[in-house]
């Protein structure tokens, strides 16, 4: 049986299934597992508009990091990813790294990459 967390990320939603990135009136939504090479393709075209977008105000950004790629880990490299992408939240270091740039210049087949998962 699945509980709830203790504490949720800085910057989750009020229903604590997310992170979100801005302030703005539409909420946009992003299931994204760190290891997914079709996560990286829709961050690499989009996250420039999305990032106007935000900064614009015109969009609230949620992140939702999933492991659904877990078993093509030989690490649970998403998994360890998602926790860690909550663990930035907290610092307030998400998403900088962003999804996108932890995607397109270190994410594995298997095993560690991004600075913090490590």
């Amino acid at each position: 049986m699945a509980h709830a967390p203790s504490e949720i990320p800085a910057s989750a939603t009020t229903a604590g299934d997310g992170i979100a990135t801005g302030t703005g009136p539409v909420t946009v939504d992003a299931y994204i597992d760190f290891l997914c090479p079709y996560c990286r393709a829709f961050e690499q075209a989009s996250g420039p508009g999305l990032d106007q977008l935000i900064a614009d105000r015109a969009i609230t950004l949620v992140y939702h990091p999933m492991a659904f790629l877990d078993d093509a880990s030989t690490t649970r490299y998403s998994s360890r990813a998602a926790a860690a992408s909550a663990c930035a939240a907290d610092g307030g270091q998400f998403p900088s790294p962003t999804p996108a740039s932890c995607s397109r210049t270190s994410r594995p087949r298997a095993g560690p990459a991004c600075p913090t998962t490590s």
